[in-house]
């Protein structure tokens, strides 16, 4: 951890905007981690987090190479100034998964549950390795474990209900469809512009038998 607070309070409003999901938001949360390196060049937690905002901007609105090579760069700047941090392994994991390091990624994030079996985003990216590679069920299990650690998360929720319906499983898709709602329709109170909750949000409307609810 860092001992400059001011570098605290930027890692910490970087975290709060990477959880809004949207581009602007998770370039504004890499902007934030920058300037908490900036004062603190040692900041593992701020490493990490410019590689899970590079990370997920790479998946969802900017899949340019320079993306996956900073993610993964600052993931292993991460690991280095602090191998023990949960954290930085869970971003480590990720960024491997991304560039197809499958065998790393799983060892990173089992690492990284190891290390704090309450982290969200170990769990998550844990359930993103699993489902490239088919691990369904496995998948499964971790989305579900990282909806309970942060169910403000509606991703977890939405990617959770596609498998069920992968593993032949089709009288729970209703169900889970309908707790993935819940959660998106209070992410939207906050921010309506988000495409990809809207985006989401239709799909999930559309599994719960509402198609209205998804126009």
């Amino acid at each position: 951890p860092t001992t400059d607070m001011r570098a605290y309070e930027y890692y910490l409003r970087g975290r709060q905007k990477f959880h809004e999901v949207r581009r602007e938001s998770l370039e504004t949360a890499r902007r934030m981690f920058e300037r908490a390196i900036e004062i603190d060049p040692n900041y593992a937690l701020a490493y990490a987090g410019i590689a899970d905002c590079s990370s997920f901007l790479y998946m969802y609105y900017d899949a340019r190479r320079q993306n996956l090579e900073t993610a993964e760069r600052s993931s292993r700047r991460a690991l280095e100034l602090d191998p023990d941090s949960a954290q930085a392994h869970a971003s480590a994991g990720v960024a491997f998964s991304l560039t197809g390091k499958m065998k790393e990624a799983e060892r990173e994030l089992e690492e990284a549950v190891r290390l704090d079996p309450r982290l969200f985003e170990a769990h998550y990216f844990y359930a993103r390795c699993l489902m490239i590679q088919g691990k369904y069920q496995e998948a499964l299990d971790r989305y579900n474990l990282a909806s309970s650690l942060r169910p403000e998360d509606f991703q977890s929720r939405v990617l959770a209900v596609d498998l069920y319906r992968t593993l032949g499983r089709p009288e729970e898709v209703p169900a889970a469809a309908r707790r993935a709602w819940e959660v998106i329709e209070r992410h939207l109170e906050l921010y309506p512009d988000d495409v990809r909750a809207l985006y989401l949000g239709a799909t999930t409307a559309d599994q719960m038998g509402k198609k209205e609810l998804g126009r």
